[in-house]
């Protein structure tokens, strides 16, 4: 085999940019069905920024997922309850 003829076979098995892109499934967070902080901050018309920095401030301790909680959660109840007293 010659050089050219192996440089050919390399080049015809490497996937391009787009192949590879097509392959990859999209990233799961793990955060489905959960309510982020995002989307809290959202109804009150604080900034997620604003909002993460109220919960701190009030000693609220962040979920090992993120700033995110299940809907059943009773953190969340806290949480929403905390935000909207600071929207005042």
């Amino acid at each position: 085999m010659t050089d050219t003829q192996a440089s050919e076979q390399t080049a015809a098995k490497k996937p391009t940019a787009v192949e590879k892109r097509k392959d990859k499934k999209p990233k799961s967070t793990g955060r489905e069905g959960l309510i982020t902080v995002i989307a809290i901050a959202k109804e009150y018309k604080l900034t997620p920024r604003e909002a993460r920095a109220i919960l701190r401030a009030e000693k609220v301790k962040k979920p090992s997922g993120g700033w995110a909680y299940d809907p059943k959660d009773a953190a969340l109840k806290r949480v929403r309850e905390i935000l909207k007293g600071e929207k005042k």
